[in-house]
């Protein structure tokens, strides 16, 4: 990763959306100081405002942390090798953001489920917490079945209770291997503490609808540490 060539990207959109400081600012959230920090080498946007980067221009988040302005592949399998590469990207920011503060810190997840693989990782600090989650691959015999409809929740357990952290986009007639390709999770400020979690108490529920009823698919998530 190239401080230098990602304070250029950010000036370049800002010049070619014809923006200032502070307008770049607005639509991201921030101030004109924290922009004019980006843009002179002093610092990196967080990942809450990458993803943002990424979505308001079309972005990939994998080139812009190479500095690169090049938008977003339609090619689904060219998107998911670029999805596997931005997380471990993002895992690399998030050492870097440990490095310059302390009272970051972050757990992978993975999941304890033998029929599914994933990856993930939990980013925290006192008062919030982060959730990333991609790259979701069923690893049994149903991928090739197809669901009328198709939608996905992740929770947190809390004795008898389902506690929503999120839910993914619903999807009508497709197969379990093509809707999860397109699933993943980017949740931020999430206000309970990491510290909170143990592994198997956060799951992801997969509920697929066809001729024969419904049927559901809940993964465990197991995190390399508890928080």
């Amino acid at each position: 990763m190239d401080q230098e060539k990602i304070a250029n990207l950010i000036k370049n959109i800002r010049k070619e959306n014809n923006l200032t400081q502070e307008q770049l600012g607005e639509v991201l959230g921030v101030t004109a100081q924290a922009v004019s920090k980006w843009e002179n080498e002093k610092n990196i946007p967080d990942i809450a405002i990458l993803k943002v980067i990424s979505d308001k221009y079309n972005i990939d988040i994998n080139n812009i942390l190479n500095g690169e302005n090049i938008k977003k592949q339609k090619n689904k399998m060219k998107n998911i090798f670029m999805i596997s590469t931005s997380l471990l990207l993002i895992i690399v920011l998030i050492i870097i953001v440990l490095i310059n503060n302390n009272a970051f810190k972050s757990t992978r997840i993975s999941s304890s489920c033998k029929e599914f693989n994933l990856q993930g990782i939990i980013s925290y600090d006192k008062s919030k917490t982060s959730i990333s989650i991609s790259n979701i691959e069923y690893c049994g015999n149903e991928e090739e079945k197809t669901y009328e409809e198709i939608s996905s929740i992740l929770y947190e357990k809390s004795g008898d209770k389902k506690i929503t952290i999120a839910t993914g986009e619903k999807e009508n007639n497709i197969k379990l291997k093509d809707y999860l390709n397109k699933l993943s999770f980017n949740i931020t400020n999430y206000p309970q503490k990491c510290k909170s979690y143990k592994s198997n108490i956060i799951s992801l529920e997969i509920i697929g609808i066809n001729n024969s009823g419904e049927e559901k698919y809940v993964i465990p998530l197991s995190l390399e540490e508890d928080c």
